[in-house]
């Protein structure tokens, strides 16, 4: 199941895939070890704009 999650993850964006604002602030504290939330309402791109952030960054699964 985490395989199948990490290629969902890699997988590249469809074409009607909207780029979210944040994704460099979401960068940069990717560097912090603090717990990261991301807030908003439903339906708002929060999930997408987590899959574009670590689409760039190394992925470790167990």
């Amino acid at each position: 199941m985490l395989i199948r999650q990490k290629n969902e993850v890699l997988e590249t964006p469809p074409p009607s895939l909207i780029i979210r604002n944040g994704a460099e602030r979401l960068t940069m504290e990717l560097d912090s070890p603090l717990v990261k939330i991301v807030l908003g309402p439903r339906r708002c791109g929060k999930s997408t704009l987590i899959k574009q952030v670590l689409r760039k960054q190394a992925i470790c699964l167990p």
